[in-house]
């Protein structure tokens, strides 16, 4: 008879304990709001309230929030330098920010932005440019434009370019010509941070700056980058208060402003002054010894500082020239003409042109039997590289 196997009994899951029960409902109750009033960050990876999110305005979005949050966005926004420091939001970091986010970047709302920020009389909260384009770019006109449909979004990238200032293709050779001189210079870019518009400015008034007594000077160098800054920035200046003073009533509502950006413009061009003066930049107060640096004999000792073998037949072609001839004629008639002469000086005179005619013959013998020597070196040069088959019979380098 067969052996009965004995059955166990099947064990029954404990049931949960009330905590645990509370604990898996709030889990549930999370995952539910995933997706419907919590969202997760592209960016930093946390989940957060859509609250601290910016409204999508990406029609095909179904979140109807952004990627990104606003505290990513805002740091974006405020670039840091390389030693940590945070930065005022400038265009570029603005359109990084957008870029992120998917909201357009118009030129003309940015421009009207950096003046809404400025103006601290407008009874609103004290803004920053990034702060004002961003509540601005949210009104409902802009509801359903997206980043390609600004003007950066036609396969545009943030990589510098020429900006507004002029597009042809002289300017920007002329830009890049600039830029290589100043990085080749300095060994870095100094205009890194700056905006894509102003680089090609201030590529340029650097390049005026940088000369042989500048790049021998490091301190000297570097203040002459940081006088380009500030004549940037006081151009921009200039620029924001023209905006302001466009009608009467615009200048009477911002002359507060006005006043203090004048005022801010002043202290820089008195630092730019003080480092111009203090490091012997400007003509007035150059240390750099140029005084008939600009004449005939300025020019030809400057020529030979760099030895140049094209200048020493060039000096020598226009020592010899018919017109430096006739010029030199013309001033020894006139010597001549002014001279009464005995004849103790016409023996003295006759006496120095022969010993002047002996020391030139003796010098041309000698040239001449040096030219005799080298057109023989030559030749035997000549000769030699045709056996190695380098010239042919026309001393023509041969091209293998």
């Amino acid at each position: 008879m067969a052996q009965e196997v004995e059955k166990k009994p099947v064990p029954r899951a404990k049931p949960k304990a009330p905590a645990q029960k509370v604990i898996d409902r709030a889990i549930d109750e999370a995952l539910y709001e995933v997706g419907r009033t919590k969202f997760t960050c592209n960016m930093c990876g946390k989940l957060k309230d859509a609250s601290d999110f910016y409204k999508s305005t990406d029609p095909l979005c179904t979140t109807g929030v952004t990627r990104i949050c606003k505290m990513c966005a805002a740091k974006l926004a405020y670039s840091e330098d390389l030693k940590g420091n945070k930065k005022a939001p400038d265009e570029q970091s603005v359109q990084l920010a957008l870029r992120y986010l998917d909201k357009p970047f118009f030129q003309k709302l940015y421009d009207e932005s950096i003046l809404e920020a400025a103006n601290t009389m407008s009874g609103r909260p004290k803004n920053n440019t990034w702060t004002s384009y961003i509540k601005n770019i949210s009104m409902p006109q802009y509801n359903t434009l997206t980043w390609k449909d600004g003007d950066c979004g036609n396969g545009s990238t943030l990589l510098p370019s020429i900006g507004s200032v002029d597009n042809s293709d002289e300017v920007k050779k002329m830009y890049k010509t600039n830029k290589r001189t100043v990085i080749s210079a300095l060994g870095y870019d100094p205009f890194e941070s700056a905006a894509d518009a102003d680089k090609p400015l201030m590529y340029g008034k650097l390049v005026g700056f940088l000369d042989e007594s500048t790049q021998d000077d490091e301190l000297k160098l570097g203040a002459c980058v940081e006088i380009v800054h500030s004549l940037n920035q006081s151009e921009k200046i200039n620029t924001v208060i023209n905006a302001l003073q466009k009608t009467p009533e615009s200048i009477i509502k911002n002359s507060a402003t006005i006043k203090a950006l004048e005022a801010t413009k002043k202290d820089i061009m008195k630092t730019t002054l003080d480092l111009a003066r203090d490091n012997g930049i400007s003509i007035k107060h150059s240390n750099h010894n140029t005084k008939g640096a600009n004449t005939w004999t300025g020019k030809v000792k400057e020529l030979k500082e760099m030895k140049l073998r094209e200048q020493e037949v060039n000096a020598f072609d226009i020592g010899t020239s018919q017109g430096m001839l006739q010029v030199a004629e013309a001033s020894t008639a006139a010597i001549m003409k002014q001279l009464a002469l005995d004849e103790n000086d016409y023996t003295e005179m006759i006496s120095t042109q022969r010993q002047k005619v002996l020391e030139l013959e003796n010098k041309c013998d000698a040239a001449v039997e040096e030219a005799r020597i080298l057109r023989r070196e030559n030749d035997d040069l000549k000769n030699f590289l045709r056996d190695k088959k380098l010239i042919d019979e026309n001393d023509e380098v041969i091209v293998e």
